[in-house]
């Protein structure tokens, strides 16, 4: 199994988007867009509960805080997740 790369080159392109005191959520229309990812994202997306950041999700895994940070941001792109309503108004990178 291969590992899956994030297209996504600039730490700071991602970051733009999504910080890592963002908190996200499953969007109930992201599991047609996952179906294909869905082994290689999941160590990530199962931490993903709408109530922890996603340095705290990121952290419970063993995946690089950059390369997480990607994936989350193409999670976000893709429909996949959604920003939690929970998430905190003083979002920093």
């Amino acid at each position: 199994m291969s590992e899956y790369r994030a297209p996504i080159k600039d730490a700071l392109f991602a970051l733009r988007h999504i910080g890592l005191r963002t908190v996200l959520a499953p969007a109930p229309a992201g599991e047609a867009a996952l179906s294909e990812l869905r082994a290689e994202v999941w160590p990530l997306l199962e931490r993903l509960d709408g109530k922890r950041p996603l340095k705290g999700a990121i952290s419970l895994t063993r995946l690089d805080e950059f390369e997480a940070a990607k994936t989350a941001c193409a999670l976000l792109f893709l429909g996949v997740v959604r920003k939690s309503e929970e998430a905190s108004a003083g979002e920093e990178l």
